[in-house]
């Protein structure tokens, strides 16, 4: 489990992350919904440990992140702007990582294959649309088993069938027993994939809502965040308690 202790984060007199609270059980999804500028992606960075908290905690398994790693916890985090340098082919790129990891060159390559990038593994990165750049970091989830996955706005940039391929990724860590979260303000992707939604607004986690199913034509969906996005997943989902503190 992870769980996130009255986590704070100031920058001189700017809150970004304003006493948070909640878990992730293994096997689970979590979406966090919210407009850009929330305090979505400052809360990822606490809890993957880039950052520090200006105060609170965050537990993996009921100890601290450096422990955790020690005990073999596995975090991993996809975003575009991570996935390293761009001046060699998708298939180097993924065959360093599977390499680090302890996998075979057959890892990477089906990595690459289940986000659509096989006929372009030998083409150079950089060359990449953002598109593509965002397949490219989703395959990185595909690389063996981790305890931890976080996508930071995963369908950023992606076509009208990159959101199957997050939720195809998402539900693949979950059925290891691995803790997904997935940062983003496109409420159909988090409706269709997560089981607990948290609404993030203003640095604080403000409701929480437990998807009841049924919600793949709700009115609002794929428009920009706002209170009509915000009443629309309301209505499609039931109150629950059973993460927040």
């Amino acid at each position: 489990m992870i769980e996130a202790v009255n986590l704070r984060k100031t920058h001189g007199a700017v809150c970004s992350v304003d006493g948070v609270s909640f878990s992730i059980h293994g096997g689970e999804t979590v979406g966090l919904f919210g407009p850009n500028g929330s305090g979505k992606s400052s809360l990822l960075r606490l809890l993957l440990g880039i950052d520090r908290p200006t105060a609170g905690s965050v537990l993996y398994h009921g100890v601290d992140f450096a422990a955790a790693v020690r005990h073999g916890f596995q975090a991993r985090l996809i975003t575009a702007d991570a996935i390293g340098p761009l001046g060699m082919s998708a298939a180097r790129h993924m065959g360093i990582l599977a390499r680090l990891a302890g996998l075979t060159h057959g890892a990477a390559e089906y990595a690459l294959d289940r986000v659509g990038l096989a006929d372009r593994s030998r083409s150079n990165a950089a060359s990449f649309s953002m598109g593509m750049r965002q397949r490219l970091a989703l395959a990185c989830g595909w690389l063996g088993e981790c305890d931890f996955l976080v996508m930071d706005e995963p369908t950023n940039s992606l076509d009208a069938g990159g959101p199957s391929q997050v939720t195809d990724l998402a539900r693949h860590v979950a059925s290891g027993g691995g803790a997904v979260l997935i940062a983003s303000h496109d409420a159909a992707l988090l409706a269709t994939t997560c089981d607990c939604i948290l609404i993030i607004e203003h640095g604080r986690v403000s409701d929480e809502i437990r998807l009841a199913g049924g919600v793949d034509d709700v009115a609002g969906f794929g428009t920009p965040p706002g209170e009509g996005v915000l009443d629309a997943l309301r209505a499609s989902v039931r109150p629950s308690k059973g993460h927040l503190s």
